[in-house]
């Protein structure tokens, strides 16, 4: 009777054991799956490449070629934001019937890119900002430069 309680303990014992170290290693492959997905978007996040479009032109056909570079880009999965700076914050008004940019301009921000568009130019203007093109300083675009892999300016 001795030897069977003996027995039972000592098998307790190594299911117990057992246990923690299934439970450990389970722990482990959790914190490992964990850092795997967060290892793989910083991944991701590496091989994107920023860019910074800077636009200061009235020109419609120059801005609605900035607009479609943009939008082109975004769809390679490139991060790219765009400055409008000078006669460029014009450009929400400039759309014509060759030269749709405000259209460009709503894909862009469907698809997760930003626009940002000087405060004083638009002061200048006497306009202020839009929910297309918000308000933005020199700051902002010191920043986006500051960032980007590229600057592209029209």
């Amino acid at each position: 009777m001795l030897d069977q309680l003996f027995i039972h303990k000592k098998l307790k014992m190594k299911t117990s054991k057992y246990l923690s170290v299934i439970l450990a290693c389970l722990i482990l492959f959790l914190m490992l799956s964990c850092q795997n997905k967060q290892a793989k978007e910083e991944v991701t996040n590496l091989r994107k490449m920023k860019i910074a479009i800077v636009i200061s032109t009235n020109d419609p056909e120059t801005s609605w070629n900035a607009f479609r570079l943009a939008n082109f880009s975004i769809g390679k999965k490139e991060a790219v934001k765009i400055f409008l700076i000078s006669k460029g914050v014009e450009a929400e008004q400039m759309s014509n019937d060759k030269f749709n940019i405000k259209e460009q301009m709503e894909k862009f921000v469907a698809t997760k890119g930003e626009i940002f568009a000087c405060g004083t130019c638009l002061k200048i203007r006497n306009s202020s900002g839009t929910e297309l093109c918000p308000l933005s300083t020199l700051n902002d675009l010191y920043e986006m430069i500051k960032e980007a892999d590229k600057v592209v300016t029209f």
